[in-house]
């Protein structure tokens, strides 16, 4: 649980507890139903009175919850890899064998430059994870590492959105069905952009990075819209 302990200090007064889900005072509501992501557990949870563990000594807390937040939306863009992909396979075959007029329809110019900028989005996002991941393996220089993490959620949550979107459009009727598994690629991308990192907040990072203002976890903790995605 993240909360603000010393208002004063404004973000500098974030800190981080362990508080257990049994601990008397911790009420878990129901779950919520979602657009997508079926399989997750969505819910609010309030606390009155709960036990928590502090962790940390209260020192370097922000740095260490930005880089957290960072790590843990690298991981979601490394998903909306994933479902970029899967998206773009399966509209690719699709395009392959529904006939129109005689011929694919993925042969008509339109739809084959449709293919071709998501084949291009699933590439670029799928390297720049990479580059990413990289980064913090390697132990460069954190800053560069945050500006590398921050370019690839951004853009690997606008290109899962984009696979999913034009995935649907290219299945036409049968892509609002669900019979066909691309209804459920553009919800789950939708979901995608609103866990852990946004991309408008990894656009923030991006720009607080690059014209070198101070960091700051407005930046990156979630909004209260899209805190229970992280529960």
């Amino acid at each position: 649980v993240f909360a603000q302990v010393d208002e004063s200090r404004g973000w500098e007064g974030v800190e981080a507890f362990v508080v257990d889900r049994d601990a008397p005072g911790v009420t878990v509501g129901a779950r919520d139903v979602t657009l997508g992501l079926d399989a997750a557990n969505v819910t609010s949870v309030s606390f009155d009175g709960a036990p928590a563990i502090r962790l940390g000594d209260g020192r370097d807390v922000s740095k260490k919850t930005l880089r957290f937040f960072v790590k843990s939306g690298l991981v979601v863009a490394a998903r909306a890899v994933g479902l970029a992909g899967a998206a773009f396979d399966v509209t690719r075959e699709y395009c392959d064998t529904r006939k129109a007029f005689g011929k694919p329809v993925g042969h008509f110019q339109a739809v084959a430059f449709t293919i071709a900028d998501r084949a291009m989005d699933v590439d670029a996002a799928r390297s720049l994870v990479w580059r990413a991941a990289d980064a913090w393996d390697r132990g460069l220089d954190e800053k560069e590492a945050l500006l590398h993490s921050a370019f690839a959620i951004s853009f690997a949550l606008e290109a899962a959105m984009r696979c999913g979107d034009d995935a649907v459009q290219l299945h036409g009727g049968s892509g609002f069905m669900r019979d066909y598994p691309v209804e459920k690629f553009m919800r789950d991308a939708k979901q995608l952009q609103l866990c852990v990192m946004t991309a408008e907040q990894a656009d923030q990072l991006a720009a607080t990075l690059e014209v070198g203002e101070p960091l700051a976890l407005g930046a990156i903790l979630p909004t209260p819209e899209s805190q229970n995605t992280l529960v």
